[in-house]
């Protein structure tokens, strides 16, 4: 589906980094009416915000810190028009990690070479 096909009303970054894909959807898509980043840094929210003061589409964006995994999804997401973009890149966690929130999806591990592992 190209761009002129697809014409989203709003868009969401859940890890935005410095927001390079929040721009470039900004861009592309002139039909979004409401854009929201989040990420945990606050350096990189505050450098994406400093970046939307000389947008003209400046108004209709919200960038603020939080962590993806404990944000209130069903919340931030109930008010944003449909259709719905999002872009991004899935925030990367170590096994570890996963294990400190109880989660099952961790990947099964196993020794294919037969190694004893100390």
């Amino acid at each position: 589906m190209s761009s002129s096909e697809f014409q989203p009303k709003s868009l969401v970054e859940p890890t935005c980094g410095l927001g390079n894909f929040l721009f470039t959807a900004l861009d592309q898509f002139p039909t979004i009416t409401k854009a929201i980043g989040l990420d945990i840094s606050s350096a990189y929210v505050e450098a994406v915000n400093s970046k939307l003061e000389s947008r003209i589409d400046k108004n209709k964006v919200s960038v603020k810190e939080g962590n993806f995994f404990y944000s209130n999804w069903s919340i931030i997401l109930e008010n944003l028009p449909n259709p719905m973009l999002v872009v991004g890149n899935p925030p990367w966690v170590t096994n570890s990690h996963l294990g400190s929130f109880n989660s099952s999806n961790i990947p099964e591990k196993s020794n294919f070479q037969k190694n004893i592992m100390a």
